[in-house]
């Protein structure tokens, strides 16, 4: 399920809709979190690359900064 959302959101990414696009990846996120899956660091970079897309640079850094806390954290 998360692969194939990750999919729909490169999709829908590529169509220009953003909030489709932002629906699919954060779903995504959300499932490959409960699950304990890597997929949630692809799920969090689409939802980086859907902001910027938006022109909202501060919401990508954010979801950049969040994705390489977690790393951090994982790797420390």
């Amino acid at each position: 399920e998360c692969y194939v959302l990750l999919a729909l959101g490169d999709a829908e990414l590529l169509l220009e809709h953003h909030a489709a696009a932002r629906a699919a990846f954060a779903r995504s996120h959300a499932v490959a979190l409960s699950i304990g899956h890597l997929y949630r660091h692809d799920a969090a970079a689409g939802l980086a690359r859907t902001a910027l897309a938006r022109g909202d640079v501060a919401g990508a850094t954010l979801q950049l900064q969040d994705l390489l806390a977690s790393h951090s954290r994982q790797t420390a």
